[in-house]
């Protein structure tokens, strides 16, 4: 069962610091990009192999509106 996004943070870490990322359908794609993010995070490299991903329900009073050329976009 796939949520459409996964909470990317460093593996073991017990801290709840991470980023929420869609899913792109990519597993490997998806490490990458949130290693690269991660590594601006925390201010140090990190590796693809150094993360998890976690799946991540978004409460249902979210709704994630895509953004369209000339409309406006965010969270209600």
């Amino acid at each position: 069962m796939t949520t459409g996004y996964f909470f990317v943070k460093l593996r073991g870490a017990d801290d709840v610091s991470g980023l929420i990322l869609p899913d792109i359908g990519d597993r490997n794609a998806l490490l990458r990009k949130g290693a690269e993010l991660l590594s601006h995070l925390h201010a140090a490299p990190v590796r693809p192999d150094e993360i998890e991903l976690v799946p991540y329900f978004p409460p249902q009073s979210e709704t994630v509106l895509v953004r369209q050329p000339n409309q406006q976009f965010g969270l209600t």
